[in-house]
């Protein structure tokens, strides 16, 4: 099972939960092993290869871009663009609006080759493109972490309950395996 492999790496606590729901999906699953292998580094060298600010940015995800939010605040602080701006951008990226991509990138190098140096901001350019087109919104993450952890409450309390509220709304061909792994569990 998918789920299975990426809790695999441990969770710590719920952070490490949202991050993991987050970069559950194909895109960001790639980037998995790099924030698991940065969150159990003894010497934290990803750490203090980062710029400080986008270390403050992406420390709780272990220097990997993972939210929506942490895309906007790195246009807000390392490229100065408004508020306005990072949003826009945010919603060009995830949309793949590609006739808008390029404005935003300029804009991006422009203001972050200031700090980070023009080959550096190219770097992180590439990939905020790339993630995000796949970057979860944090709120999401939070929910559906919230909503994984009762629905496997009341699955494991109320399990008849439980099962007979999935199968009452499933799709008939999902019926005959939800029923094997109901009796399965019981």
């Amino acid at each position: 099972d998918l789920a299975k492999s990426i809790l695999s790496n441990g969770v710590r606590n719920f952070y490490d939960l949202m991050l993991l729901n987050a970069m559950g999906h194909p895109g960001p699953m790639a980037s998995i092993p790099e924030a698991m292998e940065n969150r159990d580094s003894i010497n934290k060298m990803w750490a203090k290869k980062l710029h400080p600010e986008i270390h403050d940015i992406l420390k709780s995800t272990y220097g990997v871009i993972v939210y929506q939010e942490q895309l906007q605040e790195m246009w807000l602080r390392m490229a100065g663009f408004t508020a306005p701006e990072a949003q826009e951008a945010r919603k060009a990226v995830a949309k793949k609006w590609t006739h808008l991509l390029k404005t935003i990138r300029e804009k991006w190098i422009e203001g972050a080759k200031k700090s980070l140096g023009r080959e550096e901001a190219d770097a992180w350019w590439s990939k905020m493109e790339t993630f995000g087109r796949y970057a979860f919104n944090k709120s999401h993450s939070v929910s559906y972490c919230l909503m994984a952890f009762r629905c496997l409450w009341l699955k494991a309390h109320f399990a008849p309950e439980y099962w007979a509220a999935v199968m009452s709304d499933c799709h008939p061909d999902k019926l005959v395996r939800y029923m094997s792994v109901a009796r399965a569990e019981d």
